[in-house]
């Protein structure tokens, strides 16, 4: 059993009470599932997907461009979802589909089965318009029930990831996802968008490739992000216990330097064995429903 904490048991007995975990331990006894053969370890979490996407009768990737009922493409995403969770990812961050919002409420309300679903529903664009512009959509997809704010900084690599926004759009997005309490996830290529993100407070990079070591010293030292998957942010909750001894070589960007909660060292170092260094506690941090698959919880 891997426990979630970093740790692994062996012949461990797991006690649960409607739907919850309420006990472990290693003693002998009866069980009612004999599970010895298997791994049992907490659900996955995958921070980029797009569980509205799928091929059509033809073979073909579905565009947007091409009609097709809701219906439809509900019952394409709860396939997906069910996908999804059968191959042990019990959470999602779906990105890009305002109908993910429809399907994560199907799926927690109703039997359905499916992982629980963080939606951007829709991006924000160069079509979004100017920094007020972006601020009030951003204010908008808050109020619509978008759980992560999803940013087109860069065009798609279909058409040369190109740079799309300006410092000031870019800046004015990061800056209202945070305020409104939501994450701010950027879709960046190349060394100049990527930084600019990084520079911008937005909380993670989303496929990031083609930039150079700079760049990379630059998202460690104030994003700490790792290469295409999300990072995560620590909980509120830390931030309310008393501090944590700041790890060796952590230096917290000015904008953050007067939120004194780190995590503790042994995530610190498990963190940086698996990834480029990812540390962050912002003030604006909301609880957060999920943790980076690749990071064992501290």
């Amino acid at each position: 059993m891997i426990d979630g904490t970093g740790d692994t048991r062996r012949n461990a007995r797991i006690f649960i009470s409607d739907d919850q975990i309420t006990r472990i331990d290693s003693l002998r006894g009866s069980v009612t599932y004999d599970l010895s053969d298997l791994t049992i370890m907490p659900g996955w979490i995958d921070t980029h997907v797009h569980l509205m996407s799928h091929f059509d009768g033809d073979g073909k990737l579905h565009r947007p461009t091409e009609n097709e009922s809701t219906s439809t493409s509900i019952i394409y995403g709860l396939s997906n979802a069910y996908r999804t969770l059968m191959s042990g990812f019990t959470t999602v961050q779906s990105l890009g589909s305002p109908l993910d919002s429809e399907l994560r409420d199907w799926i927690m309300h109703t039997d359905l089965p499916g992982p629980r679903v963080l939606t951007s529903r829709e991006p924000i664009t160069i079509d979004t318009g100017d920094a007020v512009a972006i601020r009030t959509r951003i204010r908008q997809l808050k109020s619509e029930g978008a759980d992560v704010i999803k940013v087109f900084a860069s065009a798609s690599i279909r058409d040369g990831g190109g740079r799309v926004l300006s410092d000031d759009q870019l800046n004015a997005a990061c800056e209202e996802g945070l305020a409104q309490g939501l994450r701010v996830a950027v879709h960046a290529y190349g060394s100049d968008v990527v930084s600019a993100a990084a520079r911008a407070g937005c909380t993670s990079i989303e496929h990031g490739n083609r930039y150079d070591n700079e760049t990379i010293a630059l998202t460690s030292r104030i994003l700490h992000v790792d290469n295409y998957k999300l990072v995560f942010q620590k909980f509120r909750e830390e931030c309310a216990k008393p501090p944590y001894t700041v790890p060796k070589g952590y230096e917290p960007p000015p904008r953050l330097s007067a939120v004194s909660c780190p995590l503790p060292p042994r995530a610190y170092k498990r963190c940086v064995a698996t990834s480029c260094g990812a540390l962050r506690c912002s003030a604006t941090a909301q609880p957060t429903p999920w943790w980076p698959r690749w990071l064992p919880m501290p």
